[in-house]
């Protein structure tokens, strides 16, 4: 996280410096040919910083930023001679700049300072470090135990940035025309803005959670987590059907983990509650609430209420401090990173691990359009047979006790880096879940978005969709999801269409073995919109519509069916109450997916069209 406050620092300083060299020499210092050579020589070290950052090289980052710090140093000194022209809002808009620089600068070597002491650990090559000749769990406790040191340090980087954002904000990209002599300046402006609103707001967010990470890592107090496989092609409303646990203790730089519980064992022991109403209503033959189904609402939050209130029935049930969710994406991220090439014909086709004797790979599936180690990993847990599997569950384990057993392992340098980054990405995009029970750290994974929190977009339109499978198998599988969103002025219109192109599989439980994947998607669809919204109509739905205000928010419910090789689609018409900015939609992705496509046009233009990666705000 320190690395990606540095980095991202550092992009916000190319851009801040990318803009005081051009607008500065075109509006103010055309005439002083000295100060225009030396911005010159700052856009050529600024493209120099950007290529060395790429080389994960600390020294070298070092470096380069002394460098560029030196030459900007020289054009401020001769920008002094312009003091006295300050009440010209150009030349005040040009100072602002360079102070924002100067605090953005301090800020970097700040955060490489920081970084230093634990430099190899996450991927970052440095000359000579203290932990070179360490093994690696002698590594992971001297940097779990150096934590408060290297934290201490993020105060004095968040005072930088804070004093930048002063300086940024006082400038007004209205100011200056589109373009001066080829250059967009109004746009370089506006573009160097945004990126740091984007960093400062991480820096900030990050804060509180950095200085819980001691805390996490269990650097004074051993800490005992529960991990929950959220299978994310049978979707539930937090990502996924909850299908195994296992426990993970962390203790200054240890990492140990039990073996994989298949979520039915589990259940087996916990007394079940009456099913509650969208279960009986949707969930076909079921009427007890099972551990494996209290994730019905899309806030995670509420959903381990849901958990905690029959878990804690369980005879085995073990005191932990907080969970984390997973789902089948990080298997696949981890096994690109440390797995083997896996060729056809010479060509490098995807990556594999191999675990008791079972090839899991990256290479794509023609079965399911989706790598092989997700098919092969349902093919063995969803296989039913006409008797009892202990181990139906084992595999998984197995995988993951393989992959975490070569993390730790690994270099470093050559791994630690690229993992990290990994796992903060699949955080971003709610891969990767957490609920803490502790009320700090709690609050600090909710500031990073981590949390599967619904959110409040307060005063902004609002969207989120999401889909629940109820006894559809693993048909998400095979299911592609596309969304269009069109708003005029008050009104909204959301077409969330569903296409399963592959034929279904043979689900005659009369077989001995039967591997029932691709069944008819029974799929509880509930559309969150900003309180207060009227709803016009919801067409495609086949049972009767329902509206109620949960989370905040105004809720649209339906439910639909999609068969294999068929498609479905259901629409949403409805009216924003007034007060919302109906020109600012902020989009919320449902934890577990990976593909959902969206096209959002506002007022006749097009705002977004891609893959729903995570969270976004169009306007």
């Amino acid at each position: 996280m320190i690395k990606k406050i540095l980095f991202t620092t550092l992009v916000v300083i190319f851009a801040v410096l990318l803009a005081v060299a051009g607008v500065g020499y075109f509006l103010v210092y055309q005439p002083a040919m000295g100060i225009k050579v030396k911005a010159d020589k700052l856009k050529m070290q600024v493209a120099e910083l950007k290529e060395v950052a790429k080389q994960n090289d600390l020294d070298l980052i070092s470096t380069k930023t002394a460098e560029l710090r030196k030459t900007f140093e020289e054009i401020k000194t001769d920008s002094h001679a312009f003091d006295k022209f300050t009440f010209i809002p150009h030349v005040r808009d040009y100072f602002a700049a360079l102070n924002a620089g100067d605090n953005l600068f301090s800020a970097a070597e700040e955060a490489i300072v920081a970084i230093a002491p634990v430099s190899d650990l996450i991927g970052l090559k440095k000359g000579k470090s203290s932990l070179a000749e360490k093994s690696t769990e002698e590594r992971l406790e001297t940097a779990v135990l150096t934590l408060d040191s290297i934290m201490s340090k993020i105060d004095p980087i968040s005072t930088d940035v804070a004093k930048a954002k002063e300086s940024i904000d006082s400038i007004d990209p209205a100011r200056y025309p589109e373009e001066i002599r080829g250059i967009k300046v109004r746009e370089m402006i506006t573009n160097g803005k945004d990126q740091f609103d984007g960093a400062y707001r991480l820096i900030v967010n990050a804060q509180p959670f950095l200085k819980e990470l001691p805390r996490i890592l269990g650097k004074t107090s051993k800490q005992r987590y529960l991990i929950i496989f959220q299978n994310d092609k049978e979707r539930r409303a937090t990502g996924g059907f909850w299908t195994g646990t296992t426990e993970l203790t962390m203790e200054k730089g240890k990492f140990e983990f039990a073996k994989v519980t298949n979520i039915y064992d589990i259940d087996s022991g916990v007394r079940p509650g009456t099913a509650p109403d969208p279960i009986k209503r949707y969930f076909k033959g079921v009427s007890q609430w099972h551990l494996r189904d209290t994730n019905i609402s899309p806030d995670l939050v509420e959903s381990v209420k849901n958990f905690q209130s029959l878990y804690k029935t369980y005879g085995s049930a073990v005191e932990y401090d907080g969970i984390f969710f997973i789902d089948t994406k990080i298997l696949v991220d981890l096994i690109t990173i440390f797995g083997e090439d896996v060729t056809e014909k010479g060509v490098v086709v995807g990556k594999a691990r191999y675990v008791d004797g079972v090839q899991f790979s990256t290479k794509i599936d023609p079965r399911c359009d989706c790598p092989q180690v997700i098919y092969t990993l349902l093919e063995s847990i969803g296989t039913q047979v006409g008797y009892a599997r202990e181990d139906r569950k084992a595999i998984l384990g197995s995988l993951l006790k393989d992959l975490t057993r070569f993390a730790i392992g690994a270099s470093p340098k050559l791994y630690w880096g690229r993992t990290i980054q990994a796992m903060l990405q699949n955080m971003d995009e709610k891969h990767i879940l957490m609920n803490f029970k502790y009320p700090s750290t709690q609050a600090a994974i909710e500031k990073m978005g981590w949390a599967g929190r619904i959110t409040d977009a307060a005063g902004t339109d609002y969207l989120h969709i999401n889909n629940v499978n109820f006894g559809g198998q693993k048909s998400n599988l095979f299911v592609k999801e596309s969304v269009v969103s069109k708003t005029e002025g008050s009104k909204r219109t959301v077409t969330i269409t569903f296409k399963n192109p592959f034929p279904g599989s043979n689900c005659n439980l009369e077989q001995k073995a039967v591997l029932c994947l691709n069944a008819p998607l029974r799929n509880w669809i509930r559309f969150y919109v900003p309180k207060g919204s009227t709803l016009g109509k919801l067409s495609g739905s086949s049972t009767e519509t329902r509206t109620y205000d949960e989370l905040g928010k105004t809720v649209y419910e339906g439910f639909l069916i999609v068969n294999p090789e068929g498609r479905a689609e259901v629409t949403a018409e409805y009216t924003l109450p007034a007060g919302i900015d109906s020109m600012k939609l902020a989009i919320q992705k449902q934890a577990g997916l990976t593909d959902q496509t969206w096209k959002v046009d506002i007022g006749g233009k097009k705002v977004f069209d891609g893959v729903l990666v995570q969270d976004v705000t169009v306007q």
